[in-house]
This record gives structure tokens, C-alpha cells and sequence, in this order.
């Protein structure tokens, strides 16, 4: 792999694990809704994590995609293509979710909204789904990592 290629990846695993960092935090709070005694304080600190995975997201689908993440997967192995165009259509949906989720957590606060449990529920939901898309990355990387150095036939 190129060295141009060697240092995209590296940063693209310093960005999910950045990520995984920050979905264990919001899977922790989640956990802990029926523990909360001080809603205002758990809804905050949901709030908070959650714009913090909502920025970085923006920025990490930035990098994949104009970053030349993605570019560099497809010029390495071109069959891959569709799944790459798959991947940036979960980009959509993900950056979709994640600012319905920090609304309707805003929305928490205000006691108009969704329960914590029913935000609870979307979260662990919307999680698994970014980590399934995270995972799928990581394949796609380490495929096209093996197939440069000849591992792959």
C-alpha cells in the first residue's frame, strides 16, 4: 500500500476508534436512564455526546469522502465500487439519524418529546447500525490493504 494509502488508513482507524470512544459513552448513558435521578443533568450530558459524535461524524464522512478515502479504495480495487457507493449512502442516513436523535434528545429536556426510554431505544438502535457501517469500512479497508500487498488473488 502507498504511503499516502498507509496514512489514510491510519487516520481512518484513528476516526472509528474516536467514534467507537465516543458511542460507548452514549451507550453508558443510555444504560443509565434507569438509574437517573436529575433528568436535566443525563438529558444534558446525552446532549452533549451526542452533538460531540454529530460533529465528528461531519467530519469523518468529510474525510472518507473528499478525503480521498474512498477515492483511493475505488482506484485500488474498482470492483468495489457499489459498496463504496453504499457506504456513502449510509453517510447520508447516518448524519440523518444522528441530528434526529440530538433533536429529539434536545426535546427531553423540555419534557415534550420522547420518553428516555423511547430515545433510549432509537440510540441502541442507531448505534448498532453505525457500527455495522463502521465494521463494513473495516473489512473494505483491510481487503484492499491485503489485496495491495498480494494477499488476496
Amino acid at each position: 500500500m502507498p504511503a499516502t494509502n498507509v496514512s489514510i488508513t491510519g487516520q481512518l482507524k484513528k476516526e472509528h476508534e474516536y467514534i467507537l470512544t465516543l458511542t460507548n459513552q452514549i451507550e453508558k448513558l443510555v444504560a443509565a436512564t434507569r438509574l437517573q435521578k436529575r433528568k436535566i443533568e443525563w438529558s444534558s450530558s446525552l446532549l452533549e455526546t451526542l452533538s460531540s459524535l454529530r460533529e465528528h461524524l461531519e467530519k469523518h464522512f468529510e474525510f472518507e469522502e473528499s478525503g480521498g478515502f474512498m477515492d483511493e479504495v475505488v482506484k485500488a480495487l474498482p470492483n468495489v465500487s457499489q459498496q463504496v457507493e453504499s457506504l456513502r449512502r449510509d453517510h447520508q442516513i447516518i448524519a440523518y439519524e444522528v441530528n434526529d436523535l440530538y433533536k429529539r434528545a434536545e426535546r427531553l429536556i423540555l419534557d415534550n418529546g420522547p420518553t428516555s426510554k423511547e430515545i433510549g431505544e432509537d440510540i441502541r438502535h442507531f448505534l448498532r447500525a453505525l457500527r455495522e457501517h463502521e465494521k463494513k469500512e473495516n473489512e473494505l479497508v483491510l481487503r484492499v490493504f491485503l489485496d495491495d500487498v498480494g494477499m488476496i488473488d
